[in-house]
């Protein structure tokens, strides 16, 4: 990382990066506001991970649905976090390699509420 070029411009990096710290450790308001959707009860169990584009063209960027089982998904996924990538590693298309015991625990970079 670059050092800043200014005292203006660190402490604005401190509070960005007091902003990041927050929202990695759910803190911070921004993660009550969610992006995707859970929609179908059922029983959680992980198969076959997909994406799938959303039928409707008119939504604003490309979204589309994380599909875990046959009948489940999370709907409202960007596809920029589908085919997101940190180290050669996609943390959605190998988020079945953190199932336990049959139950999805599903890393995607997308804050999502379960539907009741």
């Amino acid at each position: 990382m670059p050092y800043p070029k200014d005292q203006e411009t660190f402490w604005r990096l401190v509070k960005l990066g007091g902003e990041i710290r927050q929202i990695h450790l759910l803190e911070s308001p921004t993660v009550e506001k969610y992006i995707t959707q859970y929609p179908v009860s059922g029983d959680n169990v992980v198969g076959k991970i997909r994406f799938e584009h959303t039928p409707d063209p008119s939504q604003e960027g490309k979204r589309g649905r994380v599909y875990i089982n046959d009948t489940q998904y999370f709907a409202n996924v960007p596809e920029t976090a589908w085919n997101f990538y940190i180290g050669g590693y996609s943390l959605p298309k190998n988020g079945s390699k953190t199932a336990k015991n049959g139950y999805w625990i599903l890393r995607i970079f997308c804050i999502t509420k379960k539907s009741s």
